[in-house]
C-alpha cells in the first residue's frame, strides 16, 4: 500500500529535522569560531588591507571597483536584483537558531 502525502511530508519533515540536529551540533564549533573573532586576526586583517592599498596600483583598484559596481548596478537593474537583496538581507539580520529549538514554534502559542 503507498503511504499518503500527509505520511510522507511527516517522514520528511523528520529526516530534516534529524539532518538539522546532526549539522547543528557539528557547526557549533565553528559558529562559536567565527562569533568571536580574535584580535590577532582583526588586526592581522587591517595590515594586510593596509599593505594592500599601497602595493597595488590604482589603475588595478579603480577596474576592479567598476566591475563591483557595474556589476551591481546591472544587478540593481535586473528583475532579480530587489528579491536577491532581500533574500541577503533577511539572512543577515536572521537571529541564529539555537540547536535544541524548535523552528516551528513560536512564543505567542501557549
Amino acid at each position: 500500500m503507498n503511504p499518503s502525502p500527509r505520511e510522507k511530508t511527516k517522514h520528511a519533515s523528520a529526516a530534516l529535522d534529524a539532518a538539522e540536529q546532526q549539522l547543528a551540533s557539528l557547526a557549533q564549533g565553528w559558529r562559536q569560531r567565527f562569533d568571536h573573532p580574535s584580535l590577532r586576526v582583526l588586526v592581522s586583517s587591517g595590515f594586510v588591507g593596509g599593505f594592500m592599498l599601497t602595493m597595488i596600483p590604482p589603475r588595478w583598484w579603480s577596474r576592479a571597483g567598476a566591475a563591483v559596481f557595474g556589476t551591481g548596478a546591472a544587478l540593481a537593474r535586473s528583475p532579480l536584483g530587489p528579491v536577491l537583496f532581500a533574500a541577503l538581507w533577511t539572512r543577515i539580520l536572521a537571529p541564529a537558531k539555537s540547536p535544541t529549538a524548535d523552528p516551528r514554534a513560536t512564543s505567542d502559542q501557549p
